[in-house]
């Protein structure tokens, strides 16, 4: 698959965070949503961008003993949703990329660069951090992102 116009990227949990960026028009956009509002959240992707558009999300690797306090079963349900909605609708899917919350920090400044942060919404930014970093791996990568 050639790289898509536009990309969306997810952070799955108890609260979903989504970020989309359509490169040919450069607009970004980003939000928080529940397991619930994923399948709409999807369609509505679908109809606006179509096969223009791809759709990655952070992996969750499952281990025996989760910490306490983990949020396992929800990003694994998340998943689960996204992967039932890409299949549904034919949206193609990006290799996953593992957790990188130790970079987040750093992420930021970039995100707070391209006018991509959102204030008090986590979820979001940490999806806008994964789908940063895809961006940049990008061969070429984006003017905008490049500039940022």
């Amino acid at each position: 698959m050639s790289e898509p116009d536009v990309i969306a990227w997810f952070d799955p949990g108890l609260t979903t965070g989504g970020a989309v960026y359509d490169i040919t028009h450069d607009r970004f956009t980003s939000g928080q949503y529940t397991y619930e509002e994923l399948p709409q959240l999807f369609v509505e992707l679908d109809y606006m961008y179509g096969r223009r558009m791809a759709v990655g999300y952070e992996l969750y690797l499952q281990t025996p003993r989760p910490r306490p306090g983990s949020t396992a079963k929800h990003s694994v349900t998340a998943i689960a949703a996204i992967d039932a909605a890409c299949a549904e609708l034919g949206i193609p899917q990006l290799k996953g990329q593992p957790s990188s919350a130790r970079m987040a920090g750093s992420t930021a400044v970039f995100l707070r660069r391209l006018g991509w942060y959102q204030p008090g919404q986590q979820h979001a930014n940490d999806a806008a951090s994964h789908l940063f970093r895809h961006l940049i791996r990008m061969k070429p990568v984006p003017e905008n992102v490049r500039r940022g």
